[in-house]
């Protein structure tokens, strides 16, 4: 193609994450025969999933507490309820990667890319709060960031501040019933948009 440097680009959005393998911890690592041991990681946030909760709820369900008459209505511990609801997911993970560029692109200039998007991600994102972000390059394929959040909406009746992913992403204005239109083809949308922005201003064009 001339010179032009070509890319892809995708975002994979999901419920089931792992902080342990996504922090190299070795009590899961060490199970995974494909991770090079001595390949590039890196932590760019992590916070303590239990914390984080007591951090974004506790305030909420001390109120609910309060207004709540019947005893066994009562919230003791909103992690472990989400936990226990089969309904509900305690996060979600988002795993973005700038790819096929062969050496038209150099990993220095992915990385920076990426290192762009996840530090702009609560600013585009307030709802999404972020629990964890890691730089995988020591994988087969290329490097990859693992996003992990927990979705916060607000609610006029019960529980004021809950987990919830549709609510939170309605809050950021993403509304729609149909199967194209519902909030996360919206936001995921937005999200992959806002990545090939940042590709095309390092003049690397997208190949859909």
């Amino acid at each position: 193609k001339g010179g032009v440097k070509m890319a892809t680009i995708a975002t994979h959005n999901g419920s089931s994450l792992s902080q342990g393998h996504n922090r190299r911890d070795e009590r899961y690592t060490s199970k995974d025969g494909h991770i090079d041991p001595n390949g590039l990681h890196e932590i760019w946030f992590d916070k303590d999933i239990k914390k984080m909760y007591h951090e974004l709820f506790d305030e909420a369900v001390e109120q609910f507490n309060q207004e709540e008459k019947k005893a066994d209505r009562k919230i003791a511990d909103y992690y472990q309820k989400i936990k226990a609801d089969k309904q509900k997911h305690l996060a979600y993970e988002t795993i973005i990667g700038v790819y096929k560029t062969g050496d038209t692109v150099s990993d220095e200039t992915k990385k920076g890319i990426l290192k762009e998007y996840c530090s702009t991600w609560e600013e585009r994102n307030p709802n999404l709060k972020l629990l964890g972000v890691y730089y995988h390059a020591d994988e087969p394929g290329e490097p990859h960031v693992h996003i992990d959040y927990i979705p916060v909406a607000s609610y006029a009746k019960g529980l004021k501040l809950r987990n919830g992913i549709k609510r939170a992403l309605e809050e950021q204005g993403f509304t729609g019933e149909t199967r194209k239109t519902n909030p996360v083809k919206q936001w995921t949308k937005r999200e992959n948009e806002y990545l090939e922005k940042l590709c095309n201003d390092r003049g690397i064009e997208i190949d859909h």
